[in-house]
């Protein structure tokens, strides 16, 4: 599982070279075929339901659009938490950070402010004495939601596992499959553009009218 998110976090360095604009953090979760009960909401009998995995996902916008790391948790896992373990193992780098509610925390606003990294954090209702945030640089966090949609659209928002370290693995694999989706695009896009640009001279020549003579 480690290897993965190693794999993860290579792909992303290497393509954006340091230079990230915004980093947007939010939680997701990944189903898997194991039974649980859902002992919220219930009626008269206890309701069983697939089980899922929660995965706290860091996503930056530079030259790409990337996913930088994932740590993954069992289900209902909290997300601040699973957060903090993220930057125990990397340091965030970025001009501006996007999140929920959910991560107005003093420690995580700390954070950001040491790092020279702008938060743009919508504050708790209960919150006093900090600004809300401005609607134009905030909008950006839907393109998180929009990614974990796209994924689970593509490649399912469900994974064939029956153990829950494997249902980890497994949804890790979805967010390695995303990078390097976007690796190959990218590259073979801008490869052909290249070609179109190199050999344009050579090909207006080839596919040019010779002049009528009357």
């Amino acid at each position: 599982m480690r290897v993965i998110q190693i794999l993860i976090k290579f792909i992303h360095d290497y393509m954006q070279r340091g230079c990230v604009q915004t980093i947007i953090v939010d939680g997701t979760g990944i189903g898997f075929r194991k039974k649980t009960n859902l002992n919220w909401m219930r009626g008269t009998q206890v309701r069983k339901v697939k089980d899922h995995i929660r995965c706290e996902v860091v996503l930056t916008k530079g030259r790409y659009k990337l996913v930088q790391y994932v740590e993954v948790g069992r289900r209902y896992a909290s997300e601040i938490k699973m957060l903090r373990k993220i930057l125990d193992k990397m340091e965030l780098i970025g001009r501006r950070f996007l999140a929920d509610r959910l991560y107005d925390v003093l420690w995580l606003r700390d954070y950001l402010e040491g790092r020279g990294i702008k938060s743009v954090i919508r504050v708790r209702r209960d919150g006093v004495g900090r600004e809300e945030v401005v609607w134009e640089e905030y909008k950006e966090r839907n393109e998180i939601e929009g990614m974990f949609g796209n994924l689970k659209g593509k490649l399912s928002g469900y994974v064939a596992a029956y153990r829950e370290d494997m249902a980890m693995v497994l949804a890790l694999v979805k967010f390695l499959a995303y990078n390097m989706y976007v690796v190959y695009f990218c590259r073979f896009s801008w490869l052909g553009f290249g070609l179109c640009i190199y050999y344009y001279p050579s090909l207006t020549r080839i596919f040019e009218t010779a002049p009528y003579d009357s």
